[in-house]
């Protein structure tokens, strides 16, 4: 076992949760490693809770209520200056500024269609390219002769001009 895997394993073992295959390899590694036996007993002397926390006198409350009650009143007079402020104008557009973005969006996505359908064409004819290239490259290769192995009655051929080079 490895420190690492020990020093995991080291709160199970404070707290007693371990397997019995997992204790026993760790204290066989505890055993022969001082780090991390030295690192279970600073574990072991630590306290499992926090210390109680001392009980709050009545002058911390006192102060909390007045801390309270003035966010209170500073929150009150900010809602009542917030309702006696004007009401905020209400901002309409003109019609011929929403028939200048209507033909905006169109006039983009026309654009965006456009080339989406251009890039499509252009893979189309790539590919039809790459086909035509594909079929001149084995129309010009020479037909292969049929090879016969000697004993046999087997002829194997190199080429066909449909398929290509085997």
């Amino acid at each position: 076992m490895d420190c690492r895997t020990a020093e995991d394993l080291m709160a199970g073992l404070i707290d007693d949760e371990l397997s019995p295959g997992h204790h026993a390899l760790l204290e066989e590694h505890l055993q022969h490693c001082s780090a991390c036996s030295e690192l279970l007993s600073q574990l072991a002397a630590q306290p499992l809770a926090p210390p109680p926390m001392p009980p709050m006198g009545e002058d911390f409350w006192s102060k909390m209520d007045r801390v309270l009650v003035d966010e209170i009143e500073q929150s009150q007079r900010d809602v009542d200056t917030a309702q006696d402020a004007p009401p905020a104008p209400k901002w309409r557009p003109s019609p011929a500024l929403i028939f200048y973005a209507a033909t905006l969006m169109l006039a983009l996505g026309w654009g965006l269609y456009s080339n989406q359908q251009l890039q499509i064409s252009q893979e189309e004819t790539s590919m039809l390219r790459d086909a035509l290239d594909r079929e001149r490259r084995l129309s010009v290769q020479p037909a292969s002769v049929p090879v016969r192995l000697p004993g046999s009655g087997y002829q194997f051929a190199n080429h066909t001009p449909s398929r290509g080079t085997f």
